[in-house]
């Protein structure tokens, strides 16, 4: 069982207008196996994805709960334009990153069963 902390803070940013930032950090079992730097930022319909590698140079896996087997990926650039969509139609997923510029990207993942986006750095 995962514990999620959510957190929110609001501050003032240069132009002194204020701004609201929300955290949201989960903190698995010492069991599960971290080590693929995964980055999860979940929604709060919390559906639990594993993305790896990440950083990403030719091949994205995406690897959805087991009872789930449609939906949609979205890569999405920094600067809002998206890069990728597709229909998920097997699980796991595979994305061919090889002709995506490297850089950092948003992975948006929505299903009937929630939505959850990643950060991803493609090399």
């Amino acid at each position: 069982m995962a514990l999620i902390v959510h957190h929110s803070k609001t501050t003032p940013d240069c132009s002194g207008k204020t701004q609201t930032a929300t955290y949201y950090v989960k903190v698995l079992p010492s069991s599960q196996d971290i080590s693929n730097n995964t980055i999860i930022i979940p929604d709060e319909s919390e559906l639990a994805c594993r993305v790896y590698p990440n950083p990403a140079k030719d091949l994205l896996h995406v690897e959805l709960p087991d009872n789930i087997q449609e939906g949609r990926i979205e890569l999405v650039a920094l600067s809002g334009k998206i890069v990728l969509s597709n229909t998920i139609l097997e699980n796991p997923v595979q994305i061919d990153t090889k002709s995506i510029a490297p850089g950092f990207y948003l992975l948006k993942v929505t299903t009937g069963k929630g939505g959850a986006t990643f950060r991803i750095a493609l090399h």
